[in-house]
C-alpha cells in the first residue's frame, strides 16, 4: 500500500517473523503501523475453550492493525505470522506524520480500512444466515473480485487452506471439505492439484 521508499523516509524498519510469531497480541497498545513486505499473517481470537476464530488473513503489500493505531484503542485480536514473513514497522509518530504530509497515502489508507470494514460486514451477514455452499462462494468471490480484482472464470487460485476457510466463515473443516466437493460437482469451482480455482 505504502511504498518502501516512503516508509524508510519516515523511519520504518523491516523485521523478520517466523511462522507462529506474534506481530501483536490482543489488548496490546498499538505503537506501530505494520505493512507486509513478504509473507502472510492472520488476525484471530481464541475463546476460553481454545477454539480459534480467524477474522482476516493479510498478504504482501497490505497494512494490518492501522484502525486500532488511528482509533487509539487496544488491539481487539492477535496478529500471527502464518509463514516466514518480512514486515515493515513504522512507529506511530512517523506514521501520523506520513499521513499528514502525504494526502494521497492518507486516502489510500482510509480506502483500505473502508474495504476491510466492507469485508467484515459481508462476511458477518453470510455467516449468520446462509448455507455452507453460499458462505464459501461468498468468501471466495469477495477475495477474487474485491481484493485481487480477478474477473475471469476459474482464474483465481484460493491460497487459503481448508482449515483457514473454515475458521474464516465459522464452519467445521469437515463441512468445508464436503462442500468443496459438492461445489466442484456443480462446476462452481475447479480443483487442480487440490487447489481451489474460481
Amino acid at each position: 500500500m505504502i511504498s518502501s521508499d516512503l516508509l524508510i523516509r519516515y523511519n520504518a524498519r523491516l523485521k523478520e517473523y517466523k511462522e507462529g510469531d506474534f506481530l501483536f497480541r490482543q489488548n496490546d497498545i498499538p505503537r506501530y503501523y505494520f505493512q507486509l513486505d513478504k509473507g502472510e499473517v492472520k488476525v484471530c481470537n481464541t475463546n476460553s475453550f481454545g477454539k480459534e476464530f480467524i477474522q482476516s488473513i493479510f498478504s504482501e503489500g497490505r497494512g494490518v492493525g492501522e484502525s486500532a493505531l488511528l482509533g487509539e484503542y487496544k488491539y481487539p485480536a492477535n496478529c500471527i505470522a502464518l509463514e516466514e514473513s518480512k514486515v515493515w514497522l513504522l512507529p506511530k509518530k512517523g506514521f501520523l506524520s506520513l499521513l499528514e504530509e502525504n494526502m494521497n497515502v492518507h486516502f489510500e489508507v482510509s480506502k483500505a480500512i473502508s474495504k476491510h470494514l466492507h469485508y467484515k460486514a459481508v462476511i458477518s451477514s453470510e455467516i449468520s444466515i446462509e448455507n455452507p455452499e453460499h458462505k464459501i462462494i461468498a468468501l471466495i468471490d469477495y477475495l477474487k473480485n474485491d481484493i485481487y480484482k480477478i474477473h475471469e472464470p476459474f482464474e483465481y487460485k484460493v491460497r487459503l487452506s481448508r482449515q483457514q476457510l473454515a475458521d474464516l466463515i465459522g464452519l467445521r473443516v469437515e463441512t468445508v471439505i464436503r462442500t468443496i466437493k459438492k461445489l466442484e460437482a456443480q462446476n462452481k469451482i475447479k480443483l487442480i492439484k487440490h487447489k481451489i480455482f474460481r
